[in-house]
C-alpha cells in the first residue's frame, strides 16, 4: 500500500474535505502506521499556550506550534492527511477563483499534520508553509510529503520532522489547474 499502513475494514469519510468533515488520516500506532477516519479540525483546548481563546484550528504554521505548543508536535501526534488534490483561491480579493493542485506522478499523497483525541472524538489539522512556487510567488500552501519523507515524519527525530514542515520548496511535480469557479461558490451554507 502507498502509505504502508493498516486500513480499517470499513470507514465512513468524505472524499471532499472541508473543515468539520471526516477525512482519512495515517497515524503512528503500536503495530505500525494505521489509517483512521477523523474530523478536520482541532478544538481551541488543544492550544493552551496560544492565547486565542475559543479558536479551533484546521491549519497550523510550524513556527506557531514549535514556539508555543511543542507537545502537539511529538511523534505520537504527527499524522499524514490522505489527499488526491487540493484547492486554493487564486486571483485578486473579491474576484478569486478555485485553483486545483495535485502531484503529476502520485494519485494520492500525504499532507503533514497533527492529530489529537478529545472528548468530542479525534481530529486533525494540517501544516501550511510559505512555499516558493515555480512562478516566483510565495503563498501559504499545504506542506505535502513525498513517500521518501514518511519514515522521517513518523520517526522520533524531532529535528528531521521539523525540517520537513519548515522547508521552502514544494514537492517536485506539483501542478496547478486554473478554473473559472468563484472561490466559495460551491460552499455549503
Amino acid at each position: 500500500m502507498h502509505f504502508d499502513a493498516i486500513a480499517p475494514a470499513h470507514a465512513q469519510w468524505s472524499s471532499e474535505l472541508r473543515p468539520g468533515r471526516t477525512g482519512l488520516v495515517i497515524t503512528r500506532g503500536d503495530a505500525g502506521r494505521v489509517v483512521a477516519p477523523m474530523r478536520w479540525g482541532l478544538p481551541a483546548s488543544a492550544f493552551p499556550a496560544s492565547g486565542r481563546k475559543g479558536v479551533g484550528r484546521t491549519t497550523l504554521w510550524f513556527r506557531e506550534l514549535w514556539g508555543r505548543d511543542r507537545a502537539l508536535f511529538a511523534p505520537a501526534h504527527r499524522c499524514l492527511v490522505v489527499l488526491d488534490c487540493f484547492a486554493l483561491p487564486e486571483g485578486a480579493s473579491g474576484k478569486r477563483t478555485r485553483c486545483h493542485y495535485g502531484l503529476d506522478d502520485q494519485p494520492i499523497f500525504g499532507w503533514a499534520g497533527v492529530w489529537l483525541r478529545t472528548q468530542a472524538g479525534s481530529g486533525y489539522a494540517g501544516f501550511v508553509g510559505s512555499v516558493n512556487a515555480a512562478d516566483g510567488r510565495c503563498a501559504p500552501e499545504p506542506m505535502l510529503l513525498g513517500p521518501h519523507e514518511y519514515e522521517a515524519w513518523f520517526g522520533d527525530d524531532i529535528s528531521a520532522a521539523a525540517e520537513i514542515v519548515s522547508r521552502l520548496d514544494p514537492l517536485p511535480g506539483l501542478y496547478r489547474e486554473y478554473t473559472d469557479i468563484p472561490w466559495g461558490a460551491d460552499r455549503e451554507s
